[in-house]
């Protein structure tokens, strides 16, 4: 999604309203997308989590493998933070070039 910000990066101000439009149609898109994979990837990390939760961790590698599929769940949210800022900004954009 971050890719096709692109042209927003350089200054919403010198974009012809063509090119702001396709633009936010790109990142539009992009977001969409992402947001699909975040949902897949919050439904695998929630089952596997409840699923890791079932075991008792005594064998060290085990403790590492749940340890690492919280931090990799941690992850997601953090990306999931991320696509709420960045569909804002687009929301601003959007307004911003609707007034001009």
């Amino acid at each position: 999604a971050e890719e096709v910000e692109g042209p927003f990066l350089k200054g919403i101000e010198i974009l012809s309203p063509a090119l702001a439009l396709e633009t936010i149609a790109l990142c539009e898109a992009a977001a969409a997308s992402t947001q699909k994979a975040l949902e897949k990837a919050r439904l695998f990390f929630a089952e596997s989590c409840k699923e890791a939760a079932s075991f008792k961790c005594e064998d060290p590698a085990l403790r590492l493998s749940v340890q690492s599929l919280t931090k990799l769940s941690a992850r997601v949210h953090t990306v999931a933070q991320k696509l709420r800022q960045y569909c804002k900004d687009m929301e601003g954009r959007k307004r911003l070039k609707g007034n001009s």
